[in-house]
């Protein structure tokens, strides 16, 4: 036995010991305190007494006659330094404020729109039977009688289960040769149309997000401009959305 496994052999062999809980005649004092948590307690003081300690060493050596321009603004309540926020804008700084929120909802519709696109582009997109005719494959025989006889599986050389499929469609002598079991081929197609699915429904959400800023964009247009100058009235559309027309003035 080498000197490395005769070790191995020892230490299995070797009480473990634990650390006593706390007495049941001190439960009301909580968990008995374990080293390590006196390790942590006691880097955590000493790291406050130093960070302590540097504080007060910059408040002796501050300079009295120090001034910065925050002192004229900054107030001071319960022994506590703070800024007051005023909540009352000025006109420039309100026009500011709409055209930043504006132009972030205008980039944000067309990040979605692009993202819209790009997933478009990566999916056959479904429609319905009635609005598009179903996808059709077209042979074509020499007579009635090839017209009658015609067998789609053993014309595409696939099983007869698999012929309606449009996609992933194997041929017999894959599926005889071991290279494609039936188990696995169901496993791939379960896995392709849960990942088909996660992407229509990825592009239904961004679809529908698209519309949202779509409207947003619309509403603080409109916004915009009813702080400009000039006569309008407002008209309510048949879908309760309200708008608004101005009335022309001549340019000088």
């Amino acid at each position: 036995m080498s000197n490395s496994a005769f070790k191995n052999a020892a230490k299995s062999q070797r009480r473990s010991h634990k650390e006593r809980h706390q007495p049941h005649h001190r439960r009301k004092l909580g968990l008995l305190e374990k080293h390590k948590d006196y390790v942590a307690r006691a880097r955590d003081y000493h790291r406050k007494e130093t960070q302590l300690k540097v504080l007060r060493e910059k408040a002796r050596n501050r300079n009295p006659d120090e001034f910065y321009y925050k002192m004229t603004s900054t107030r001071l309540k319960g022994g506590k330094h703070y800024q007051p926020v005023s909540d009352h804008f000025t006109e420039e700084e309100l026009k500011v404020l709409q055209t930043q929120d504006f132009g972030y909802t205008a980039l944000r519709r067309m990040q979605e729109a692009k993202k819209i696109d790009r997933l478009q582009s990566g999916l056959h997109l479904l429609t319905d039977r009635e609005e598009s005719p179903p996808n059709k494959h077209t042979i074509f025989v020499e007579s009635r009688q090839e017209v009658n006889d015609f067998d789609a599986a053993r014309h595409f050389e696939t099983a007869p289960e698999l012929v309606k499929r449009a996609y992933n469609r194997p041929r017999l002598q894959t599926l005889q040769s071991g290279l494609l079991t039936k188990a696995k081929d169901e496993r791939m197609i379960k896995r392709a149309d849960t990942a088909r699915a996660a992407q229509y429904e990825e592009l239904n959400q961004r679809i529908e997000r698209e519309k949202k800023l779509t409207r947003l964009l619309e509403e603080q247009n409109i916004q915009k401009h009813l702080k400009a100058k000039g006569k309008r009235s407002k008209i309510r559309g048949s879908d309760g959305r309200v708008t608004y027309i101005w009335k022309k003035q001549r340019k000088r």
